[in-house]
């Protein structure tokens, strides 16, 4: 998720979408992936874990300084590139977390954790189409992550185990998403940067809460 809200974060500052905080969600989301990329290379690893954080830790250390540069349109596209492989890198240390976790549970907080990401994504993807990235690549990974967004929501709300609580967040999620989905087909519109922009914080801080509910029942 992080990878994606940094580009993110990077396009609205070119673009003056809310460009102070814009600045604020940058800065908040690379301190928190040093954070949380240092306390994964201390947990006890085993081989293919130690390689896969070897591989983030590379990217990172590409991508951050290029992330805390001063703005400028002709770093987008190499930023946009490394947050691609970043995000790959990342996810696969995600999946293999998940296998020692096992149960049905610790695959929803896998589900649910990566819906925060999907929202992110969404939104990059549009602030780049609006920064003139008009490659037809963007359009194709803004569709085929918009299906995945809602198959994935969809799976969540139809999960036995959710409780009464994560049911209401995922139906308030459900409303918010209509709203987003819709504002996503009007890439061309300029005025509803903004729109997206809060949408996908608004859902990231929905999925956030669903995710953090699941892991609470997954070590109960």
């Amino acid at each position: 998720m992080l990878s994606q809200r940094i580009v993110k974060a990077y396009c609205e500052i070119g673009l003056d979408v809310l460009p102070q905080r814009a600045r604020n969600d940058l800065q908040e989301a690379v301190a928190l992936f040093d954070q949380q990329l240092e306390y994964l290379q201390r947990l006890d690893a085993n081989d293919e874990m130690r390689d896969a954080l070897t591989r983030v830790t590379k990217l990172w250390l590409e991508f951050k300084p290029l992330a805390m540069a001063k703005v400028d349109r002709t770093n987008a596209g190499p930023l946009q590139a490394l947050s691609e492989e970043l995000l790959n890198a990342s996810q696969r240390v995600v999946d293999l977390l998940e296998v020692p976790a096992g149960g049905p549970v610790a695959r929803l907080v896998n589900i649910a954790g990566r819906q925060r990401m999907l929202s992110q994504r969404l939104a990059k993807l549009y602030m780049l189409y609006s920064w003139g990235f008009k490659d037809p690549q963007i359009n194709e990974q803004i569709e085929v992550a918009k299906t995945q967004f809602s198959d994935a929501l969809d799976a969540l709300i139809a999960a036995p185990e959710n409780t009464d609580e994560i049911l209401r967040e995922l139906n308030a999620v459900d409303v918010l998403w209509m709203w987003f989905e819709i504002s996503l087909e009007l890439k061309d519109a300029n005025s509803f940067r903004l729109v997206v922009s809060e949408s996908s914080g608004s859902i990231l801080a929905s999925m956030d809460a669903v995710t953090r509910m699941y892991e609470r029942l997954a070590v109960n």
